[in-house]
């Protein structure tokens, strides 16, 4: 009786050990750190490969200097959506940020809409209050406006980048945004007609 007692410890360890490498390696992609590779998604098409290679490097400089998660993201069209709600759910769903911190960024754009939103986690509302995010989404107007939508984005994550670093701002404002500009900016017209 002994003998078959000691046949099924071995097999009995073995088949947990087995249980808890399947649940973590489920676990741990959960929780692991985002990639280069995650901080762009064109949906839009708004970006030839190169240039989504290129923003995503910025991104990603920013995620390893500071942890802040920082997500571009373009769609073609909003379909009725708010712009407002449309970029809400996809913060919460691409689950920007450290949970504890709340320090996640998501710039939204859409293409058809023609508008763009800063998303910004609670956590770094300090950081950039409504009219650091206004300033920022503000630097693509004049790029859009002559179709060169990378550079635009490229200008956008770069201001971003000097107000998380707390540089001061060399460029001159004629006047003050309003903080419906900051949430619902309609980049007038990408190429004017």
């Amino acid at each position: 009786m002994g003998y078959k007692t000691e046949k099924k410890i071995p097999s009995i360890i073995l088949s947990v050990f087995i249980v808890l490498l399947i649940l973590v390696g489920t676990i741990v992609p959960a929780y692991a750190a985002p990639t280069q590779d995650m901080m762009v998604t064109d949906s839009g098409e708004m970006l030839s490969d190169r240039e989504e290679q290129e923003v995503s490097e910025m991104l990603y400089s920013i995620n390893r200097q500071t942890g802040i998660e920082y997500l571009v993201y373009t769609i073609k069209s909003l379909n009725g959506e708010d712009i407002e709600t449309c970029a809400n759910r996809l913060f919460r769903t691409a689950g920007l940020g450290d949970k504890e911190k709340d320090n996640g960024l998501l710039l939204l754009i859409s293409y058809d809409d023609r508008k763009f939103r800063l998303e910004v986690g609670y956590g770094l509302e300090r950081t950039i209050p409504d009219t650091k995010a206004a300033e920022i989404i503000n630097t693509m107007t004049p790029y859009f406006k002559e179709s060169n939508y990378a550079d635009g984005i490229k200008a956008a994550v770069s201001k971003t980048e000097n107000v998380l670093n707390g540089e001061a701002d060399t460029t001159t404002e004629k006047s003050s945004p309003t903080r419906g500009d900051v949430f619902s900016l309609i980049f007038a017209i990408f190429t004017e007609s």
